[in-house]
């Protein structure tokens, strides 16, 4: 038996803002200076790192999905852009195939397609079987030798993609053709790959036990149509999913959709800088999770470059969300929210470890998102820091966001608004018993933001310094009708 082991650069961010406001300055509006500063002070370091197969587990330490995979000797299928389907049998690198569903066609559990650098014609593939437990089918590139997976160099959107690095599926049209559609099959991974010019990459669909890793994809959906476009869509009926180490730029409407249980996201890279045909071409969400439970999104990092059409919506849990855990991960310049919770399905999910920078709004619940948690989260140089707000989703007039917590929380630099209670719609509807605690506030113009109705919302053990004003009331709601409790709060050099 043979036993290849992968050397990869993962695409991992570790920049963070060092330089704490540590002095008192006038608050004044300075957006454009902000925006300037982030760009300069985000940096991608190069690591290099040894890959191996681990164990995948969920928050609980339970093993969810563990691929001690099994590769059978001679088993290997091999595709080359210099292949012949007609005349070679696919068995070494001398009689490779020049299509992937060739090999496919063919695959059996336990067998591995290695398909060599080079670029690949535009082309849609299905997988006619599923894989085994233990006995996966393997799609996985390389670039002279099976095995000799070279290191891959961080990719953003400033990038280019090389034929002569990874195999590169090129569509040659991103408003059609899908390139994989996984419906009713498990066991099945994809590996060391480049994806350009698709309307989707994938579609999962009643799919388990599918590993992602490795991968780059760029420039899907068709960017002359009205808010059309998915790079990984995963809905109806899948769970034990896994991505790993996936770099996207620039799909148009929404880049990563998620949707049913127990799913690992890992080390996942989102940029989007594209915005020539408006809201058409400009990524709206970025990772999105609906109707997802006990699955675990972490060490992923999420930018919208520039003033994009679509404002952005960062790491998102719409409707029916419970048991979630989304830590140690980087949203910038999210102006509809860095980390969203959002609706009243969307309860029980820990924040924890993460940090939101840049033009933006650091956290955002929403139309009645309640009893989540977030903690040790930074918010660094955003426009607000954390908001409540209800629309007509979700039946409206309920409430607005009620019982979350937040603890150990870091602000600093904000420039309007630290709380703000006051959504784009119904003053009548209400926040009630939300509980901030360990908070470390420093600079803002308004503590709070008032224009609907809350009760019981307390925060303490918290520090607040250089901030300039208390309260700004909105929609003609009365001071006396504010219930925003300060308890054990230090307050230093604020006007108030």
């Amino acid at each position: 038996m043979r036993i290849y082991v992968l050397f990869f650069l993962p695409f991992f961010l570790t920049s963070c803002f060092q330089n704490d406001i540590d002095t008192p300055l006038e608050i004044v509006s300075w957006g454009e200076e902000i925006k300037k500063e982030i760009r300069e002070e985000i940096v991608v370091p190069k690591i290099k790192t040894t890959i191996q197969e681990e164990a995948l587990v969920d928050e609980s330490e339970q093993i969810i999905q563990k691929p001690k995979w099994v590769k059978l000797q001679g088993t290997e299928i091999f595709v080359s852009s210099q292949g012949d389907d007609d005349n070679n049998d696919g068995t070494t690198q001398q009689q490779a195939y020049r299509t992937i569903q060739k090999a496919l066609d063919r695959v059996e559990p336990g067998q591995i397609v290695y398909i060599q650098a080079g670029k690949y014609s535009p082309q849609s593939l299905s997988f006619p079987q599923s894989g085994l437990p233990g006995k996966p089918i393997i799609l996985e590139w390389y670039s002279k030798i099976p095995g000799d997976t070279p290191i891959i160099q961080g990719f953003d959107y400033k990038s280019s993609l090389d034929p002569e690095f990874s195999p590169l599926l090129d569509g040659g049209n991103r408003a059609i053709g899908k390139w994989f559609i996984l419906k009713w099959r498990e066991y099945i991974s994809l590996k060391n790959l480049q994806i350009s010019n698709y309307s989707i990459w994938i579609d999962i669909s009643k799919t388990n036990h599918v590993y992602l890793e490795n991968i780059i994809l760029t420039e899907l959906w068709n960017i002359q149509a009205k808010y059309n476009g998915k790079g990984i869509s995963m809905r109806w009926e899948n769970s034990k999913n896994t991505l790993k180490r996936i770099t996207v730029v620039n799909a148009a409407a929404e880049w990563i959709f998620i949707s049913w249980n127990n799913h690992i996201l890992d080390n996942i890279h989102v940029y989007a800088d594209d915005s020539s045909t408006a809201t058409k071409s400009a990524t709206d969400y970025y990772i999105v999770l609906t109707g997802v439970h006990n699955s675990v999104v972490k060490n992923s990092y999420i930018e919208r470059v520039g003033e994009l059409a679509h404002r952005g919506h960062g790491f998102s849990l719409k409707w029916n969300n419970t048991g979630n855990t989304i830590k140690d991960n980087i949203a910038v310049n999210m102006d509809n929210g860095g980390f969203v919770v959002r609706h009243r399905g969307t309860q029980g999910n820990t924040f924890i470890g993460n940090e939101i920078r840049g033009w933006a709004i650091g956290l955002l619940v929403r139309d009645g998102a309640s009893n989540n948690v977030f903690q040790d989260i930074s918010i660094l140089k955003t426009m607000d820091a954390i908001v409540f707000l209800d629309s007509t989703e979700d039946e409206w007039k309920q409430w607005w966001g009620s019982d979350n917590t937040f603890e150990n929380i870091t602000i600093k630099g904000t420039e309007r608004y630290i709380f703000s209670f006051n959504g784009n719609t119904y003053r009548d509807t209400v926040s009630a018993r939300n509980h901030f605690s360990y908070f470390q506030i420093e600079w803002g113009k308004y503590l709070i933001e008032w224009g609907h109705v809350a009760q019981d919302n307390i925060l303490e053990n918290s520090s607040i310094s250089w901030v300039s004003k208390y309260i700004q009331l909105k929609n003609r709601i009365k001071e006396g009708n504010i219930d925003f409790i300060l308890k054990d709060v230090d307050i230093l050099d604020s006007g108030f």
